[in-house]
């Protein structure tokens, strides 16, 4: 398999920033919650596409399902510069979305660099499951909120956590991105 330099630069940031929402401080497994609280906040941070797609692309963890027939093409991909990648167009006939990610991906298409981005995407999902298929998970991938388990219900949230308190979370994702509140309580 031939890496470009793009995917070469990206590929350990990605595995860093999903083992970093993986754990807490304490040692317990919080990556469902905190993959919830990114998708949560995608639209708030979407503009930073182009910029960030590392920020951002935790988000789409677990999103896409690679049928092995297809995979020779996703590793042509990953020989790809970012001028050079797919379109979501040709990429979408080769990955299935899940359901629970339909909208994010939407949402990116509505970018500029949303189709790029949901390229990378792929690519590094694809250099993830396999780096893990050969080193083993982390945890067991059972427990993990990617395609395996495309329901979302909230039955971890913490207590006073409403339906509608998407801006909410979308300010918690940026502050902890590092970034003020918007809306202080």
């Amino acid at each position: 398999m031939n890496l470009s330099r793009y995917f070469h630069e990206l590929q350990d940031g990605y595995l860093s920033e999903i083992e970093d929402l993986r754990l807490d401080s304490e040692g317990h497994d919080v990556l469902d919650r905190r993959l919830r609280d990114k998708r949560a906040g995608f639209a708030a941070v979407v503009s930073m596409i182009d910029t960030d797609p590392l920020m951002l692309a935790p988000a789409l963890h677990g999103a896409f399902h690679l049928p092995p027939g297809r995979l020779p093409a996703i590793e042509d991909l990953l020989g790809c510069e970012p001028d050079e990648l797919p379109s979501w167009g040709e990429l979408s006939r080769l990955v299935e979305v899940a359901s629970w990610a339909r909208p994010l991906v939407e949402r990116a298409l509505e970018e500029e660099a949303g189709p790029a981005f949901l390229a990378t995407v792929v690519g590094l999902e694809y250099l993830l499951s396999k780096q893990r298929a050969e080193t083993g998970p982390a945890v067991d991938p059972e427990a993990e909120g990617g395609a395996r388990r495309e329901r979302d219900d909230g039955d971890d949230r913490d207590e006073g956590e409403g339906e509608d308190d998407v801006e909410g979370l979308a300010d918690d994702f940026l502050e902890q991105q590092g970034f003020d509140r918007r809306n202080e309580p």
